[in-house]
């Protein structure tokens, strides 16, 4: 028998996991390290290229989804994903994943989970398959009701990441189901 978390707070633990808080490599790590996941899907930090505004939509954004305004974080994190608003040698990988992320996420959370779909499909298409993505698919599987589905993305995420707290979690959260 485990803690009871919230279910929209074990969604956020799991975007902001996945995204990071930080743009230093170092303080993401160390947070890796603490919690066993691979955050940011391993990828090189390269936010110190970003264009300043894509980072501090994503950190409004962040924000916005942490008070529960979720069509706010949405239209935040969807504009930090638009490559012809910063142009595309200006933007960062990692911060643009961060919000994509952030944006399937916030779907989630709005029950648009038609257009969270797309989401997951082109982060799966465009950054492949790690820890994040099958912790965030997951729980948008779980928030749908499929718990059968959700299980077989955090197995997968715990095959890729044995020791990752967050997915050890949401499995708990899932119980016998």
């Amino acid at each position: 028998m485990g803690i009871t978390i919230p279910t929209h707070l074990l969604l956020l633990a799991v975007l902001l996991a996945g995204c990071g808080e930080t743009p230093s490599l170092d303080r993401t790590q160390a947070k890796s390290e603490l919690s066993g996941c691979k955050l940011l899907d391993t990828m090189a930090d390269d936010r110190a290229s970003a264009d300043p505004r894509q980072l501090k939509l994503i950190s409004e954004a962040k924000e916005s989804y942490r008070k529960g305004e979720y069509g706010v974080a949405e239209a935040k994190f969807r504009k930090a994903t638009e490559d012809t608003a910063f142009g595309m040698a200006s933007t960062s990988r990692v911060a643009t994943l961060e919000a994509w992320y952030g944006l399937a996420a916030s779907y989630d959370q709005l029950r648009r989970f038609d257009l969270a779909d797309p989401v997951y499909t082109h982060i799966k298409s465009n950054y492949g398959e790690s820890v994040t993505y099958f912790n965030n698919y997951g729980y948008s599987l779980r928030l749908r009701g499929d718990t059968a589905g959700a299980r077989r993305e955090f197995e997968k995420a715990m095959r890729l990441a044995p020791t990752c707290q967050i997915t050890r979690n949401n499995l708990e959260a899932l119980g016998n189901n």
